[in-house]
């Protein structure tokens, strides 16, 4: 269920990513779009909270970064290439991103005020992009 869970969730997540075209506002709203994804009920139940407690966080990690982590990566590729990034190794861009995205998705899952949490911890992801960005001359 995990792993079908994690497939579909990377496939809505890079189809309204992609709608965009541009390669800094895909890395933006595919976070979002993650971000959101995690706030539903039945995501939380079984990504954040049964697969790691069930399967154990090694095996929870490998099956997310299985699906989002290659998702991930190309995204900030594409934004390195298009000049919206910082020249970065995108592997290690992507695997750092993603453990933000997890722990911000955590948060969200297991706050009191989920709403509250969803704007700030979206807040908190913007500001972190907004870091690798390429600076306006």
């Amino acid at each position: 269920v995990l792993v079908q869970l994690s497939a579909e969730l990377v496939h809505q997540v890079v189809a309204l990513a992609s709608a965009s075209g541009d390669p800094w506002d895909e890395l933006v709203i595919g976070c979002e779009a993650f971000l959101d994804a995690c706030a539903r009920p039945e995501v939380q139940r079984i990504m954040l909270v049964d697969g790691p407690s069930v399967l154990g966080w090694d095996v929870w990690r490998e099956i997310d970064s299985g699906y989002a982590l290659g998702a991930l990566e190309a995204a900030i590729q594409a934004a390195i290439d298009s000049g919206a990034l910082i020249p970065a190794p995108a592997n290690a861009v992507a695997h750092v991103l993603l453990g933000a995205l997890d722990e911000a998705a955590m948060v969200v899952a297991r706050a009191d005020d989920q709403e509250a949490a969803r704007d700030e911890m979206g807040k908190t992801v913007r500001r972190l992009l907004e870091g690798l960005r390429t600076p306006s001359i």
